[in-house]
């Protein structure tokens, strides 16, 4: 049997050189993506987001008010940011537990159990 080879032009090695480098780019955005999921522990960005502030809150107390006391420094406007901050990652957090909740409510409808 007579099998012939594809034609080589000028234009199938630039074919070939962008699929290659469509591929690179795919490894490259499952890296960054998969780094990302890892570092947000699968939380979305605002999740993520109010997370760290609340953690980043939690820590500026700790080295503020070593002995509980009240914190007089801070001005009218820092103390309601503050409290706005505090509100805003327990209102994610709440978001965050709703949303498992669910999930795991559909998981568990979703399920088939066969006898």
């Amino acid at each position: 049997m007579f099998q012939s080879k594809p034609q080589q032009t000028p234009l199938s090695s630039v074919g070939r050189d962008l699929d290659r480098e469509r591929r690179e780019r795919q490894v490259q955005h499952r890296t960054a993506f998969s780094s990302t999921q890892s570092v947000q522990a699968g939380m979305s960005e605002d999740e993520a987001f109010a997370r760290a502030l609340q953690l980043s809150m939690a820590e500026s107390q700790s080295q503020q008010t070593p002995t509980s006391q009240p914190q007089k420094n801070l001005t009218e406007q820092e103390k309601e940011d503050m409290l706005l901050a505090q509100a805003l990652a327990a209102s994610e957090e709440e978001a965050v537990r709703e949303r498992r909740r669910r999930e795991q409510s559909q998981r568990q409808k979703s399920t088939c159990h066969l006898s």
